[in-house]
């Protein structure tokens, strides 16, 4: 993989979509990375043509590594997230309304199939360029809610 910064446009060879140009002040920055990819601390949204609610987080260390992401709000309307105050401290954020919360999918070979980590979102202040994957505690979702389930989306008692 290689990155070319220029004015302002970072260029990035991906797995998936091939060399990409992305604006630098587009990066999201993850300190502590992802759970168990924690190297990969730079990441970028790219958007897909068909205006779907999914999007692509594409990694800028690993241009093997791109996720399908989305808002869970808009897959899940009874879903609740309470964002603690270290938290917002750690993002730069002082009100929970400067962030913005994503969840990784998994798509299996069937897309009917697919599954939201509700567990473990992503909180990012979109102001600031920072993001920090959350663990949610004492919380009954999962890390794999089917997205297309018939039922409302709500924490599952296990």
């Amino acid at each position: 993989m290689s990155i070319e910064t220029g004015a302002k446009i970072i260029q990035i060879d991906t797995a998936r979509f091939g060399p990409v140009s992305v604006e630098e002040d587009s990066v999201i920055t993850l300190p502590d990375g992802i759970l168990g990819l924690e190297e990969n601390r730079r990441f970028v949204m790219l958007e897909q043509e068909d205006r779907t609610p999914f999007k692509w987080m594409q990694s800028l260390d690993d241009g093997d590594i791109a996720f399908v992401v989305a808002d869970p709000f808009e897959l899940f309307t009874n879903y609740e997230v309470e964002i603690g105050d270290d938290d917002l401290s750690s993002l730069g954020a002082t009100v929970a309304e400067d962030i913005d919360l994503i969840c990784l999918l998994t798509i299996s070979g069937d897309i009917k199939e697919m599954t939201a980590n509700l567990l473990a979102p992503i909180a990012v202040n979109v102001k600031a360029k920072m993001g920090k994957q959350l663990i949610l505690t004492n919380s009954s979702y999962q890390t794999r809610h089917a997205v297309f389930d018939e039922k409302p989306a709500e924490a599952e008692d296990n």
